[in-house]
Formats: C-alpha cells, structure tokens, sequence
C-alpha cells in the first residue's frame, strides 16, 4: 500500500524514460508535475524508483499527460530489459 491506497505492486521494475519524456515536454519538470497530481516531489520519485503507482494515480497521469488508453501499458508497464551479462 501506498499512502493507504492499494498500489501496483510487481516483481518488475518499469521503465518510464517513455513517462518521463511526456512529463518533460508537457510540465516542464517532475515537480511541477508532482505538483499537479498533488504529490510531494520526493513522493513521485519514489513511486519511479519502486514502480508503485496507484492505479488512481496512472488515470490521473493520463488525464493530464493526455495518454490515450491505448498506450497506457507501454508507457507504465513497461519491464526494464537488462543487456546479457549485466
């Protein structure tokens, strides 16, 4: 659980550089981004480093990033693919 909600939790660690790239271009910034989903900054960097959105929070995300439903998984659900021999 996160903050009393039920949060995505996996075996996986995502890969948001694909995320993280929108939030970019369309706020500027993580925080200012953080902001409006009404987290604390440090809030949305743990939720990047834990992979442990809410789902609440992913259709959120989607509101205000304006990410089509049919992009969802890539965009979050992405596994992070580690090179042979690392």
């Amino acid at each position: 659980m996160v903050n009393g909600k039920h949060s995505i939790l996996s075996r996986h660690n995502f890969d948001y550089s694909e995320l993280r790239k929108i939030i970019n271009v369309k706020f500027g910034t993580e925080k200012n981004f953080a902001i409006a989903m009404e987290l604390i900054p440090t809030d949305l960097s743990r939720r990047f480093r834990l992979s442990s959105f809410t789902i609440e929070e992913i259709k959120k995300a989607c509101v205000l990033l304006k990410i089509p439903n049919e992009k969802v998984h890539k965009i979050f659900f992405t596994p992070i693919t580690t090179k042979k021999g690392e």
